[in-house]
């Protein structure tokens, strides 16, 4: 919210973007929750220790196999594989969102900000890759109520579409449209 804590900025500036920005990161989060349990479920013995064990994977990735046949319901096909670590990059993107410098700084559109949005991006491709419901829609009708000190750069829904999206090329540009290839 604006609590009035920031690093400087211009004489009138606030932080109301703040509250905004973590209503809508928090729909995100909530959204992939959903859905990460939802298909999750299919795939892992239990599916939020699977994702608290994944920090493993992510510090070695040689451990993979071995997390696999420790979490995993049963011996996986590839494409299933495939499915739960993708599920599980969705989850950690969900976590890096919250990270503490997205708040600290004066405006929206700061680095810090952006960073934070670019990890929501992460979350909405993923989806949209596992063929889950698309939150982007309300998830920028959320962050339209975050409005920037910059007039010039609109509001949040404005900062991701041309700030964040265009600088990942597997994020959407508009509802329907991909650009690029999913590695």
């Amino acid at each position: 919210r604006d609590c009035g804590c920031h690093t400087g900025g211009n004489p009138g500036w606030n932080q109301k973007w703040r509250g905004p920005l973590r209503a809508a990161l928090n729909f995100l989060r909530d959204e992939a929750a959903r859905e990460f349990e939802r298909v999750g479920s299919d795939l892992f013995v239990d599916v939020w220790g699977a994702r608290n064990a994944y920090v493993q994977v992510v510090l070695d990735p040689g451990s993979r196999a071995d997390f696999l046949r420790q979490h995993a319901k049963g011996s996986l096909a590839p494409r299933e594989e495939g499915r739960a670590l993708l599920l599980l990059e969705m989850q950690r993107a969900a976590l890096l969102m919250f990270t503490s410098c997205g708040w600290f700084f004066n405006d929206i559109a700061g680095i810090e900000p952006i960073q934070v949005l670019k990890y929501a991006c992460r979350v909405i491709e993923l989806m949209d890759e596992l063929d889950m419901p698309s939150p982007r829609g309300q998830f920028l009708e959320i962050l339209a109520e975050a409005k920037s000190n910059r007039p010039e750069l609109g509001n949040g829904a404005d900062i991701y579409r041309n700030l964040v999206e265009p600088t990942n090329p597997n994020c959407r540009i508009s509802a329907g449209e991909m650009v690029g290839e999913v590695a």
